[in-house]
């Protein structure tokens, strides 16, 4: 067959209007291109084209017309601009800055005409981040990251604003890099003071930050007086170290964030660095949600009782006996006989990562309402009493519990907590050692028809993630035998409604199915029996699927109950809330 001969109307400029400008084909340009889209198909199909160079140009004319014809063209503006938003960083984070291969940057460098969308949708330009490098440099660059800031916020209209300053290091940088930062927030942040709806602050030294934003806030309220410097619009507040610290370090001086004073509608506070015996100016008891790090228990606990209408918290423990401060933080330690209740609490996160004591963390609390608590810490012989004393001694409405450790937990400790939430509905376990007695005392027996009440008879969703080694024992057959009971033994599923057990997890990860040993100088990899022991639950368990059960073995890649709790335990709060994968923060 002869070479084809390239239609004139692709070469014409009304198609490379709709080439180049991204805009929508007509009815009648759009019969044209798939009348040209057919033909060019039919000439490549022919076996006796053999021209090289013509079958890559046909190819990229068909790419290039696939893209005219693309649906996504035809798209309102109002649906492309949802699209946009959609495309936005998925959390308020200092990563992705204002680089251009990320929204809302990129979808100014598509075309023109989403170029000139982009650029009039005010919600795309309601965040900025700064990174101090860039004010740092020079006065001119300074300069530019405050004009960058104006331009940006002016494309968001009269839109609340996010705000993002990540500050580094300023050692040996003087009292010039200290002015330029000052310059900077005096010129962006306090200028759209009223309008800042999330304000993040992180640096690797937060104090030294604090200490300037105090400094200039004095300033700026000296020459207003006082007439514009409220936080009217501030719901979220996020202050803390860049990078994760097991041991914070402690000033000597104390700090009085009495910006925050006037902020009505903050009730977001993530706190991410220690303090000193002077807890911060801050509207405490309009506070909903609180993710405090790098805290000792006494401090958590202090922070707590001031949280009168605390809905969520997520808190991770250091060990107190780390400092050699003697008894500096001995008067945060509340009383004996003082109590306080956290009436409107409903779910709660604590992380000890070190598994010492937590000195009786939250003793004398009660928390009534509380019906969602995750545990990640591993308590050890010595401690566990103690430190769940504030969740075994008081009526709980616990509907869902996870223990998200993977130390050695008994099952008889594993008992004691399950006897405090008898409304319990939904339990993760994540564990290590052979746990077959658990599930023995989970068995609902014969007696439980009768009236005799059985351990969390409201269990409707059980997940176990299994870390044990190949000596399983004969956890498969108790765990099936315990599922089976409260299958048949709460009746029919569809009668019974909440005692009944619905959906069934038990996951081993990847790590435990393949193992790696040295034979004779050699690796061998083998699987151990851990393969059988799904295989056996499945088999066991197929009855009760075939009536409805929901049974799960194939453990996720991303697993919501996975952690890195060394970064943003709050998002990994909502993340365990929501059951979806955690997205940890990247390192900078």
């Amino acid at each position: 067959m002869s070479d084809l001969k390239i239609p004139e109307w692709l070469e014409s400029p009304e198609f490379a209007a709709l080439r180049d400008n991204n805009l929508p084909p007509s009815d009648e340009q759009k019969n044209i291109l798939l009348d040209i889209q057919s033909l060019l198909k039919d000439e490549l199909g022919d076996s006796s084209f053999e021209n090289a160079g013509h079958r890559l140009r046909n190819e990229d004319l068909l790419n290039l017309i696939q893209t005219v014809l693309s649906p996504i063209k035809a798209l309102p503006d109002d649906i492309l601009i949802e699209v946009f938003l959609q495309c936005l960083p998925d959390r308020f984070t200092i990563q992705w800055q204002h680089k251009s291969a990320i929204a809302p940057m990129l979808l100014t460098h598509i075309c023109s005409s989403w170029r000139s969308l982009a650029l009039k949708t005010p919600s795309l330009w309601t965040t900025f981040h700064v990174d101090s490098r860039l004010i740092m440099a020079s006065l001119a660059r300074c300069t530019y990251a405050i004009e960058l800031c104006k331009m940006w916020y002016s494309r968001a209209k009269n839109l609340p604003l996010n705000f993002c300053l990540l500050l580094r290091s300023l050692w040996g940088g003087g009292l010039d890099l200290e002015m330029l930062i000052k310059q900077f927030m005096k010129e962006t942040l306090f200028c759209y003071l009223p309008r800042i709806r999330v304000l993040s602050l992180e640096s690797d030294e937060p104090v030294h930050l604090l200490k300037l934003l105090n400094e200039v806030y004095t300033e700026r309220d000296a020459e207003d007086h006082g007439t514009s410097m409220t936080f009217d619009a501030l719901e979220a507040l996020q202050i803390g170290h860049i990078l994760f610290y097991e041991e914070p370090v402690h000033e000597s001086s104390e700090i009085h964030l009495m910006i925050f004073k006037n902020a009505p509608r903050l009730r977001q506070l993530e706190w991410n660095m220690a303090f000193g015996q002077q807890i911060p100016h801050l509207p405490w008891k309009m506070l909903t949600t609180l993710s405090a790090s790098c805290q000792f228990p006494s401090q958590i606990d202090k922070l707590v009782r001031q949280c009168h209408n605390l809905r969520h918290g997520a808190f991770k423990c250091i060990y107190e006996g780390n400092w050699d401060e003697g008894d500096i933080f001995s008067n945060l330690i509340p009383q004996v006989g003082s109590v306080s209740v956290l009436e409107n609490l409903r779910s709660m996160l604590i992380i000890n990562e070190f598994g010492h004591s937590l000195c009786g963390i939250f003793n004398n609390i009660e928390f009534p309402a509380l019906t969602a608590l995750f545990l990640a810490f591993p308590p050890s012989s010595d401690s566990w009493h103690m430190d769940m004393k504030p969740f075994l001694s008081q009526p709980h409405n616990i509907q869902r519990l996870a223990l998200l450790n993977i130390s050695l937990i008994t099952a008889a400790q594993l008992t004691t907590l399950l006897l405090s939430t008898p409304h319990l509905v939904e339990l993760e376990l994540k564990i290590i050692c052979d746990h077959s007695l658990l599930f023995e005392e989970l068995i609902i027996s014969k007696d439980y028809k009768n009236g005799n009440e059985s351990l969390i008879p409201h269990l409707q969703t059980l997940l176990v993630d299994y870390h044990g080694d190949y000596r399983y024992y004969n956890i498969a057959e108790t765990f099936s035998a315990m599922v089976q009971s409260r299958w048949g033994g709460s009746g029919n599923m569809l009668m019974s409604g909440s005692k009944c057990l619905h959906s069934v997890s038990f996951f081993i990860p990847p790590k435990q199915l393949e193992r790696t040993i040295k034979f004779y100088g050699q690796r061998i990899t083998y699987t151990p029996r851990m393969e059988d022991m799904l295989q056996e639950i499945s088999d066991r368990l197929q009855p009760c699927v075939d009536a409805g059960l929901e049974l799960n073995l194939h453990r996720p890649l991303d697993a919501y109950w996975d952690n890195d709790i060394r970064y943003d335990i709050i998002n990994w709060h909502n993340a365990l809330m929501a059951h979806q994968p955690f997205q940890p923060m990247e390192t900078h």
